[in-house]
This record gives structure tokens, C-alpha cells and sequence, in this order.
């Protein structure tokens, strides 16, 4: 049998006893994952049968020592992954109006050595069951989401967490003597079927017992192991932290008294949820603040509520008329009756998944993907609103310059150049570029030093001269000497020389 299950586990650390909620993927022989993941079971029985298949057999052993890229750990590639990995959690959890987690940044260091060591012995949660390499047993409680053997790419943190959350489906509520219980609808306990869920929401009786995460990565060939360490600093207290030294792995310069507080990034707090103990994704309801993720700031400026309830029924990309569209004998598309209507001889449901494709006509060997031909019938029609559009303050605008102004008494130094901002108000479809050249006039993408491309997370002055060259929006200046460096294309010098 395959089945999803949260088990509780004691673990000894220091003589300090504590329990972890843990969601575990067991191996079965049957599709069990729920309905709407975004990775097929077949896909993921395909890269567990292949995660031995690197050099000597050793599981998860790098196979190669010069740094190619998807054979070392994620943090070498890019902070966009970690970034990711925070802002997946953070979408869904705003589908029922959940506050946004810090990204927890001290611990993922560690983290990455807890997924490495998961990896190399081929056992979920082993690092954490352990006690290994982070320093848990301040931020109770503590729990871990695992995506073991999981395909690695851009939208690996999406599919991955998106496929967690969607155990809700899973769940129903029941009345017990006269009080709501959740339970699996199969009948056995919630934690039986909805573990990653339940961590992702922030608990099985009600919500946000963690008010951050630390995401961890182990890279291995065309596979990737994903852990998603949730805790809390509510009970924290600083004279219980360890040092530095005694923390092997603690940040370069880390002192106790400079850990993260608790609380979280933004759009409320540990009261902010739901008014029932299972609410339906993305309800409006009458507690339901439409300015809640305004205040929100720095690189957790996002409309999450947006991209969790609008973007996924439909296509943000898409301008056209929202019909079902016919299809010829030569496989072309039509838009009036002219060709075949094989939208309304299918069984479709959003999101459209079965069948993703199809093939016509038959025995063509030409496949159409279905949400394209079908986009009424699979919702993935052009979205009538954009990111900030609703429940966000309007971007002030700059005061007019007076009519007449008064001349200064002292002419001003000139002021450096600005930069790219770091931190963009809507996120940056930028995985999309496959190449260097669309990459590089991509606003507010980078190539890097070998790819892939990825929203630019740093300012121009931050970046080296190879990266300052492949992004948009920077450019190297050279002479004089005194402002060589990276700066702004808009600010730099004609004459510049590189």
C-alpha cells in the first residue's frame, strides 16, 4: 500500500524530551496521491527508481566534482530557491487567509545538511529524528514537510508544495458528541491523510502554531530532496541558545542575543485564520480583512492571496476570447463551429490534468494540450485582475515639481547612481527565458554565470562584473577608475567604457 501519513516521534536531544509532527511519503503500489498535485505519481515512482542510479550505486552521492550545476546544493545556485520555497508555503496558506512565515535564514544552512544527510541515508527525517545539525529544541514546536526524491527544476518548491496542500481534499468534518472533529474521509484520523497540510496551515486542531520555516536542499543528478523545517520562537529564550562554536553550523559571526524573533512576516498573527477548523480554499468570509497583506514589505511584498485564489483559474498570460475552440481534420484550431468540438466529448474538470494532452486526429501522433484547446471548459481563460490590483494601497505618486523653485544656497553633491531595487512589487516570471540573449531583455532577470535564468535578487552594486553583464537593467563601468563597479544602465555615462 502507498499511503500519506503524519506520524509523532519522540526525540531525545540533550536529555530534553520533545515531539515532532512529521508527514511522511511511504511506498506503496498505488496512486494515492490527491487530486490537483502537480507532479504525477508516475513521475515521482520514476525519480525514486532512478535515485540510485549514480555513480557506485551510493544514494545521493555526487557523481561530479567540478560544480555542475544540479550536482551541488541548491544555495551554490541561487537564494531565488529559498526564496521560492518560502513564498510557495506563503500562497498557500493565504487561501484561507493565513499569515505569511519568516523565512527562517539562520537555519537553513543547517537544513541543507539535514537534507544531504536525509539523502545519503535514504531515510525521511532522519537528520531531524536525530537531533542533527540545527539547534531545535529552542523554537518547539517543530515539524518537518519532506519531498524526497523529488524532480528537480525552477518549479520544484511549487509542485512540491502545492502537492502537499492539496491533502486537504482529503478531509472532511465530523460531528463527536456534539463537537466538529477532522477526519480523513475514509474515516481514519486527519494526521492518517492530511500530515503535510496540517503542517503547512500550522496545526491539526487549529492554526499557526509556527511563525517560521527553514527550507533545505540536496541536489543530486536530475533529483532533489526538499525539507521544509517549520518551528516557532514563541518560547524562546536567548540564555537557552547555543553559541557559535557550539553550534557547528551557526551563521559566520552569529551571536545568541541576534536570533529571529517570533511573529510573522506579515498579514496578521497567531489569531489570524479561519472561523471554522475546515474552511474551503480561497472563501470569502465576513472576517476576512481584503487589505490584509498590504502592509506586508521587502521580499515578502507579494499579493499572495492573488496568486493563490486568482492565478490558478486562469492564465495570466493569455489576452484572447475565452471559448472552447474546434479542431480540424489537420489539427488546426478553430474558434467558430468549423471544426471539431472535442472539448464537449471530454469529461474535463479544472485543472484540466486529465487528460493534460490528447492526440488528434487519432493515430496522427499530433498532441494538443488540453487547457489551450479547452480553456472555457479547464478555466484558463485571461485573468480579469492583476497582482495588487485589489486589497493594496495605491502607489503614491510623486509631488509635482513647483512652478517656479528657488535656487539653493550651496549646489548639492552629486548622488551615486540608483540601483535596481532588490525587492520587486510583483514576482518575476523570469524561469520562462531559456536562453542567455531573451534572458539578458528580460527586465528584472539574470543569467548568472551559467544559468538557468532567475529574477535578479541583489542591486546592481552589489553584483560581480560577469553577473552585472548578463543582467538587465545593470551595466560594468569600467573608467574612471574611482567608479568602477556594477551600476544602473539609466545612470551610467555614454562615454563608459567597459
Amino acid at each position: 500500500m502507498i499511503s500519506s501519513y503524519s506520524t509523532k516521534i519522540h526525540v531525545s536531544l540533550t536529555s530534553v524530551l520533545f515531539v515532532v509532527c512529521l508527514a511522511v511519503l511511504v511506498a506503496s503500489g498505488e496512486d494515492t496521491l490527491p487530486p490537483g498535485s502537480s507532479i504525477s505519481w508516475d513521475q515521482l515512482q520514476d525519480s525514486a527508481a532512478h535515485w540510485h542510479d549514480e555513480a557506485d550505486g551510493k544514494v545521493g552521492e555526487d557523481s561530479s566534482t567540478d560544480g555542475t550545476a544540479g550536482r551541488r546544493r541548491l544555495l551554490h545556485l541561487s537564494d531565488y530557491y529559498y526564496e521560492q520555497c518560502v513564498y510557495w508555503i506563503n500562497v498557500v496558506r493565504a487561501k484561507e487567509g493565513l499569515p505569511a512565515l519568516q523565512r527562517w535564514k539562520d537555519f537553513e544552512p543547517c537544513a541543507d545538511r539535514g537534507a544531504k544527510y536525509d539523502a545519503k541515508t535514504n531515510v525521511y527525517h532522519n537528520a531531524i529524528q536525530e537531533g542533527l545539525y540545527c539547534d531545535w529544541e529552542n523554537y518547539f514546536p517543530i515539524s518537518q514537510n519532506s519531498c524526497p526524491k523529488w524532480h528537480a527544476g525552477t518549479d520544484a518548491n511549487e509542485s512540491c508544495t502545492k502537492a502537499m496542500w492539496e491533502e486537504k481534499s482529503l478531509l472532511k468534518l465530523k460531528t463527536v458528541d456534539g463537537k466538529e472533529e477532522i477526519r480523513c474521509k475514509n474515516g481514519k484520523e486527519a494526521g492518517a491523510c492530511a500530515g503535510h497540510y496540517f503542517n503547512l496551515r500550522g496545526g491539526e486542531l487549529g492554526y499557526n502554531s509556527f511563525d517560521r520555516v527553514a527550507c533545505g536542499f540536496y541536489a543530486v543528478g536530475n533529483q532533489i530532496w526538499i525539507n521544509q523545517n517549520f518551528g516557532s520562537a514563541k518560547k524562546t529564550r536567548v540564555q537557552d541558545l547555543k553559541t557559535a562554536d557550539e553550534w557547528k553550523l551557526a551563521p559566520e559571526s552569529w551571536l545568541p542575543e541576534n536570533y529571529q524573533r517570533y511573529g510573522f512576516a506579515c498579514g496578521g498573527n497567531e489569531d489570524t485564520m479561519p472561523p471554522k477548523l475546515l474552511a474551503d480554499d480561497c472563501a470569502t468570509t465576513e472576517n476576512f480583512n481584503v487589505m490584509q497583506y498590504d502592509g506586508c514589505a521587502g521580499s515578502y511584498r507579494q499579493d499572495y492571496r492573488w496568486h493563490a485564489c486568482v492565478e490558478p483559474t486562469c492564465d495570466s498570460t493569455y489576452e484572447g476570447p475565452c471559448e472552447d475552440l474546434t479542431v480540424t481534420s489537420d489539427g488546426a484550431l478553430m474558434l467558430d463551429s468549423s471544426g471539431e468540438d472535442v472539448c464537449s466529448s471530454m469529461d474535463l474538470k479544472f485543472p484540466c490534468i486529465d487528460p493534460h494532452s490528447f492526440e488528434f486526429p487519432k493515430g496522427s501522433k499530433k498532441w494538443l494540450k488540453t487547457s489551450i484547446v479547452c480553456r472555457k471548459s479547464c478555466q484558463t481563460c485571461g485573468c480579469t485582475t492583476k497582482p495588487f490590483e485589489i486589497g493594496f494601497t495605491p502607489t503614491v505618486r510623486p509631488t509635482p515639481e513647483p512652478t517656479s523653485t528657488p535656487e539653493p544656497t550651496s549646489t548639492p553633491e552629486p548622488s551615486l547612481a540608483p540601483v535596481l531595487t532588490a525587492e520587486p512589487t510583483s514576482r518575476v516570471r523570469c524561469s520562462k527565458y531559456q536562453g542567455k540573449g531573451k534572458c539578458r531583455d528580460a527586465t528584472g532577470c539574470s543569467w548568472g554565470r551559467r544559468g538557468p535564468c532567475e529574477p535578479l535578487t541583489k542591486t546592481c552594486e552589489e553584483l560581480n562584473k560577469i553577473i552585472c553583464k548578463n543582467a538587465n537593467g545593470c551595466t560594468w563601468q569600467q573608467k574612471p577608475k574611482k567608479l568602477r563597479g556594477c551600476h544602473a544602465s539609466s545612470e551610467v555615462p555614454s562615454t563608459a567604457s567597459e
